[in-house]
């Protein structure tokens, strides 16, 4: 393929990008928030990719969408949960990580309903004082 004939096939995509993004740069500038916007937004260059190739080529199936010898699609589901295992199963054995403590509002209702600072059941971990 030419330079030129690339070229004529990136433009469309950098203009679509920009079509599509435009609209939620504004509502980040005007709002001057990205909260909610940015999940809508980081869609534009998928959108535009998709709207370009459908231009040229009429069909999505030279993308590649399709699915892989089965070794590789559990290769690509259990590599990450071993990773993530390790991680955290030796920061948990380590004490360095803890599971989520109840809710400031749940001290708070304990605290109110009885006096007493605590848990209901007791403090879930008791290196992790509640919150107060």
């Amino acid at each position: 393929m030419t330079p030129t004939a690339t070229r004529a096939k990136i433009m469309p995509f950098i203009l679509l990008t920009m079509a599509l993004s435009s609209p939620f740069y504004f509502m980040m500038w005007t709002t001057g928030s990205t909260r909610d916007i940015v999940a809508l937004w980081m869609w534009s260059p998928g959108l535009a990719a998709l709207a370009a190739q459908w231009f040229f080529t009429r069909s999505l199936r030279v993308m590649g969408w399709q699915l892989g010898p089965r070794k590789y699609l559990l290769s690509g589901f259990g590599i990450p949960l071993i990773y993530a295992s390790v991680v955290y199963l030796s920061a948990w054995a380590a004490d360095l990580a803890g599971f989520r403590q109840p809710s400031p509002i749940c001290w708070t209702r304990c605290r109110l309903s009885t006096g007493v600072a605590s848990h209901p059941g007791g403090c879930p971990n008791p290196r992790h004082p509640p919150f107060v």
